[in-house]
């Protein structure tokens, strides 16, 4: 029950654990905002004394440990279901060493819109005992902690220990999400000037990732090699136009695969043959997922003086 390290999309990546070592019990609070529900913690022994009073209805027997599964819906709607849970100790061992040793217990697992809420009990008798515990008071310690930090994109990782009813310790981080830096090559097949063409572009791009670990923008460097053919003495000829680009992007679609909508402009920087005359910049729109775009593009060629449009349609390796 600790905390899972960043690893994928995470979509209640504030985490909120809480030791009761008079008790032998432990809670993990998992928020999609901790900001917007830290109210949930201090109201949490209410919900708690309900469960405790379903539970004792449900179950005459409370001596063997059961593993309960609680689902929230809309208008107040409870989905409880009860399970066996199997006799075992659970250990946690980190580089050879043992971090944290569960004996058979209870587990309870409650799951609203926005949080996840997982608790461990040796024995159900010390509820009683948990409800009385100070909440409040580890709400607060978060909070102030909070207060004096930038939040951002940044993810909530809080320990905290309680005993003797007094919180011990707290612990609180704040963890930036992972960042990529992306290179990869594209091939377009692109049309410009009444002219199709081969493309291929290599790309250097940041991505940022948002709270929740999903990729959300992204910005870098493109290098375009347009491959014009016109006709020689003896064939074709090749002419190699190359344009060094500026991109940005936004992620518009986060749940699943990203669908990405972006601009961008740049330099032709290479000049062969007479598709390009004098200085000539490019302007484009991109939209597509990870794999396939269709990028629109805005010329001003002859020294900025004349407009021509294009397009092609990228495939990402």
């Amino acid at each position: 029950m600790l905390p899972k390290p960043i690893q994928g999309i995470q979509l209640f990546p504030d985490s909120i654990r809480v030791e009761f070592q008079d008790q032998n019990a432990i809670i993990l609070f998992q928020f999609k905002r901790i900001k917007e529900d830290l109210a949930k913690i201090k109201a949490f022994p209410k919900q708690l004394n309900i469960i405790d009073s379903l539970i004792k209805e449900s179950l005459p027997d409370l001596s063997v440990p059961k593993k309960i599964n609680i689902v929230e819906h809309l208008d107040n709607i409870w989905e409880i279901q009860i399970e066996n849970n199997p006799v075992v100790s659970q250990l946690r061992v980190k580089d050879g060493v043992l971090e944290e040793l569960l004996p058979p217990g209870w587990e309870v697992s409650i799951q609203t819109t926005n949080s996840k809420i997982h608790i461990y009990i040796h024995q159900w008798e010390e509820i009683a005992s948990l409800l009385k515990e100070n909440f409040t008071e580890i709400a607060n310690t978060i909070q102030l902690k909070m207060d004096k930090e930038f939040i951002g994109r940044k993810r909530i990782i809080s320990r905290n220990i309680i005993t003797d009813k007094t919180l011990a310790f707290n612990e609180t981080k704040f963890q930036m999400p992972i960042d990529m830096l992306t290179l990869n090559a594209s091939f377009a097949f692109g049309y410009f000037r009444n002219s199709f063409y081969p493309e291929i572009t290599f790309n250097a791009m940041v991505i940022r990732n948002d709270h929740f670990n999903r990729p959300a923008s992204q910005f870098g460097l493109i290098y375009e090699n347009k491959f014009f053919t016109t006709s020689a003495e003896n064939g074709f000829k090749a002419e190699t136009n190359s344009f060094l680009s500026l991109g940005y992007s936004m992620n518009a679609y986060r749940l699943n695969d990203p669908f990405w909508i972006g601009i961008g402009g740049g330099l032709l920087v290479r000049n062969r043959g007479d598709y390009f005359t004098g200085n000539t910049a490019k302007f484009f729109i991109t939209t597509g997922s990870k794999k396939f775009r269709l990028i629109p593009e805005f010329y001003l060629t002859n020294d900025f003086k004349t407009f021509s449009l294009g397009g092609k349609l990228s495939y990402t390796f």
